[in-house]
């Protein structure tokens, strides 16, 4: 069942799924960046992760103003 979406827009929700620990493509597509920094966002979170190694991660991968103010925010980064 596709629940009308068209089949470019299902490959694109999937391929995205597949490929969102796959970190050397996501300057190609802004909504795979968006779902790897979110992605992130929650593993850090839940995995407790150092400050040290957020803020190691996010000056390599995190390009969004958005998600650069969430995880500085969520993890008091300065």
């Amino acid at each position: 069942m596709t629940l009308g979406f068209a089949p470019a827009m299902i490959n694109h929700v999937c391929d995205m799924v597949a490929h969102h620990h796959s970190y050397n493509e996501i300057g190609k597509d802004i909504d795979l960046q968006i779902l790897v920094e979110a992605d992130f966002i929650v593993n850090a979170y839940e995995d407790e992760m150092s400050k040290r190694a957020i803020k190691n991660f996010r000056d390599k991968y995190f390009h969004t103003e958005t998600g650069i103010q969430y995880i500085n925010n969520m993890f008091d980064l300065s």
